[in-house]
């Protein structure tokens, strides 16, 4: 594995399969965003492309997979990638490949499975017991604090206003399916430990005093500790496929792509593309049957990825990182995207919450231990 201070940011837009050798360029681990599948492969660099492109997301994206095309198999495989779309003409092949379509409908597929359903509150309140969680209802304790008190004061109108809130609150929520009650696997406890994990070393590893407000130093040391450790994190998720087949050099790559989804350390900074490189993590772990389509598609959006914002959001306002790229982040928050694409699946099939509500503060508090979408606000509400 290249060393994660050393590798080049790359961005998803800026990414295929074509092999940089083919390029003129030497390969450098991890460094694309996904695998285009078949012609793809072996097209060669054209002529008059500069040896570099700007990147716009700043982030390092690797991806792995590739389909067969031998016999028709349809069998998937993770193989070396680098940074290979340098020109219009390789951005063109690669939307057009079956790995991009793919890629497309498994985000789609986990927003309609995320419909109706209520994320992980926190990393920190997970207590792992026989692959059953152990987590108390934050929203819940929440709503029931916040009415509580509202019965203690005068029925003044910001008091009526409040418990209208808490009401609207409860009546949505009480349709969702709880967290603990989602399928999952060993795998699935498996990588919200890892994320645990992760969680605290942001807190073991303290930022730096210096002169610069943003991107402190401190973050580099993180950097430098997933780098060194995630292989031996990451073994306890190969260990609990006890029916998958997974290959030293499958497992090389995930954690390659596993390592660019928090940042980049050279520039201390944090973007869409890293986001997207985790997206392109749960991605390989569906293609491999590490996690079972459908099954496990509400874990993977509600518990796995929501560890993982969180652990992002620690990142960003432990070692105040920098947004990523002065382009292509047009969204609300800098930092994110998916959160409000996955957010809003998971509230796509319900009829209580009109879109104009999503910034009255008291109902975003109320709502967002158990919704991406009202997590992800409140987070912009809070570092804006």
């Amino acid at each position: 594995m290249e060393p994660h201070d050393k590798a080049r940011g790359v961005e998803l837009r800026n990414s295929s399969a074509v092999p940089s050798e083919e390029l003129g360029h030497p390969v450098s681990a991890p460094a694309t965003a996904a695998a285009a599948a078949g012609s793809a492969a072996a097209s060669t660099r054209p002529a008059g492309v500069s040896s570099f492109v700007p990147d716009a997301f700043c982030c390092l994206h690797p991806l792995a997979l590739e389909q067969r095309q031998q016999q028709g198999s349809g069998d998937w495989h993770l193989r070396a990638t680098s940074k290979s779309v340098r020109s219009e003409a390789d951005l063109r092949r690669w939307l057009s490949s079956p790995t991009h379509t793919q890629f497309l409908s498994f985000v789609g597929r986990l927003a309609r499975h995320a419909a109706g359903k209520k994320t992980l509150p926190s990393l920190l309140y997970v207590k792992n017991s026989n692959n059953k969680p152990q987590i108390p209802s934050a929203g819940a304790a929440s709503m029931a604090a916040g009415a509580a008190a509202t019965t203690t004061t005068a029925a003044s109108a910001a008091d009526a206003a409040q418990v209208s809130v808490q009401s609207g609150a409860r009546e949505l929520l009480s349709g969702f399916v709880p967290f603990s009650e989602l399928p999952a696997n060993r795998a699935c406890w498996a990588l919200v430990e890892v994320l645990q994990q992760l969680l605290k070393w942001v807190d073991e590893i303290p930022p730096l005093e210096q002169p610069t407000r943003f991107g402190n130093q401190a973050f580099k040391t993180w950097c430098r500790r997933l780098e060194e450790g995630a292989e031996q994190l990451l073994s306890g998720v190969w260990a609990a496929c006890d029916d998958v087949e997974v290959t030293e050099t499958e497992k090389k790559e995930m954690v390659d792509i596993f390592c660019s989804s928090f940042g980049n350390p050279v520039r201390l900074d944090f973007g869409t593309g890293h986001e997207c490189s985790f997206a392109i993590f749960l991605f390989c772990l569906f293609k491999k049957n590490i996690l079972k389509e459908e099954q496990h598609d509400p874990f993977a959006v509600l518990g796995i990825f929501k560890g993982y914002v969180q652990v992002a959001h620690a990142l960003q306002q432990r070692y105040m990182l920098e947004a990523a790229g002065s382009r292509g982040v047009w969204g609300l928050d800098d930092f994110h995207f998916l959160t409000f694409l996955w957010g809003a699946g998971q509230l796509s099939e319900q009829q209580i919450i009109e879109p104009a509500q999503i910034m009255e503060r008291d109902l975003v508090q109320e709502l967002s231990p158990d919704l991406l979408y009202f997590d992800s606000i409140e987070y912009v509400l809070q570092v804006s």
